[in-house]
């Protein structure tokens, strides 16, 4: 049976959002949490980041991910910064360590196991 993915800080910041507003959630965070609550309700058993913020935003994705201790990731953005935003977290540690493929409902989910500081 695979594990299914739990985060206690992302949980905790989510909930701290929901009872007090996001006005204040950067949108490097707001990311971060998204994918976590996506990730949550696909039952996946790692984040899967479905929608990676504008460069300019990932400073405090990237912040927001490391105060979690998040270390693997599914990289499953299609959008036309990918490239950029692959060698930002690659430049940071991150290493692409295989592939990752779902089916949906009404599509496939496609993309890239990473996982920091790991040997691929």
């Amino acid at each position: 049976m695979t594990k299914t993915y739990e985060n206690a800080r992302l949980a905790e910041l989510t909930a701290h959002y929901n009872a007090h507003g996001w006005q204040h959630c950067d949108r490097g965070t707001k990311a971060a949490l998204r994918a976590h609550c996506q990730t949550t309700e696909y039952g996946l058993d790692a984040l899967a980041v479905r929608e990676m913020p504008f460069p300019g935003d990932m400073p405090a994705f990237k912040e927001c991910l490391a105060e979690a201790g998040v270390t693997e990731l599914l990289l499953c953005d299609q959008s036309t910064a990918l490239m950029e935003i692959l060698h930002d977290l690659m430049a940071e540690g991150w290493q692409v360590c295989g592939t990752f493929e779902r089916d949906e409902k009404f599509s496939s989910l496609l993309g890239l196991r990473m996982r920091k500081g790991a040997a691929a």
